[in-house]
This record gives C-alpha cells, sequence and structure tokens, in this order.
C-alpha cells in the first residue's frame, strides 16, 4: 500500500512541478528556506479536500486522533520551537516566514510539506528532542485523515 502512495505521489509532484515550474516553487526555485516552498505545496490543499494525500487514511482510525488530543501537543512539542508565529529573524532558527504550526488554520495549508519533512524523509525538527517513530506514524495518520 505504501508503494503505490509513493508511486502517486512522485508522479503528482512530476505533473506539478512540469505544470508549475514557472510559478514559484517549480524546479529551480530555491530551497525551502529562501523561498518559504516545501515539497508537494502544489497539493497540499487537495490533500485536506480529499485528494491521495498518502496511504495511512484508509489504514488509520480517523476518530482517534485530533488536534486536540494529538498534534496540538506534536507541533508545541517538537515544531513550534522554530516555527512560531511569535518568532522572528533568527529566533525561528531557517524556518521560513509564514510556516507558523502552533495555527492549526497554518498547517492545514501545508499538509504534505509537513509529512513529508517529519514523516517521510524524518528530517525536522533537526534538533532534540526528537518524535519517536510510532509518534511520526501518528502524524502522518492525523494528516492522512484529513487533520481533523
Amino acid at each position: 500500500m505504501m508503494r503505490s502512495w509513493m508511486i502517486l505521489a512522485w508522479f503528482g509532484l512530476a505533473v506539478s512541478l512540469g505544470c508549475n515550474s514557472t510559478a514559484g516553487g517549480g524546479a529551480g526555485s530555491g530551497s525551502d528556506t529562501e523561498n518559504g516552498a516545501g515539497m508537494g505545496d502544489a497539493d497540499d490543499q487537495a490533500s485536506l479536500d480529499g485528494g491521495d494525500a498518502g496511504a495511512g487514511g484508509a489504514d488509520a482510525d480517523c476518530a482517534e486522533l485530533t488536534y486536540e488530543n494529538f498534534a496540538q501537543d506534536f507541533f508545541s512539542s517538537y515544531c513550534a520551537r522554530c516555527h512560531s508565529s511569535e518568532l522572528s529573524g533568527a529566533d525561528r532558527n531557517g524556518a521560513p516566514v509564514g510556516r507558523d504550526w502552533d495555527q492549526l488554520e497554518v498547517i492545514r495549508q501545508f499538509p504534505d510539506s509537513i509529512r513529508n519533512r517529519t514523516f517521510e524523509q524524518a528530517n525536522m525538527p533537526t534538533s532534540a528532542p526528537f518524535p519517536s517513530d510510532e509518534e511520526r506514524q501518528q502524524l502522518a495518520d492525523w494528516i492522512d485523515c484529513g487533520a481533523p
């Protein structure tokens, strides 16, 4: 199931980059830190609107994980030390301005980017404390369920 999701994700990314290469966020447009774009941003809103967000939604119990009982604490514990609306300049440690994971409405704008960096690549956060593999899977499941 994970393999089919990955194939669809790569295909979607390839199509997205091909169609949006001059609209910012396409190939060669700079790094995440430079332009505030993350991998998969073109499909982020589609994921929450019922698009193919990943395989976890089908396997996860979507009633089990909510923002209130899981994700809010995850973002507060692991992400908001850089990705916070209350931080600016060097205090953000390179987090792009506007990527404020202390605001649910902003989180819901970038689900694929968040899922990619915290679960697929597992390169966020960049410093301790780090979420466990189980917490990373739960975040992926929460996103795959539409970030309820």
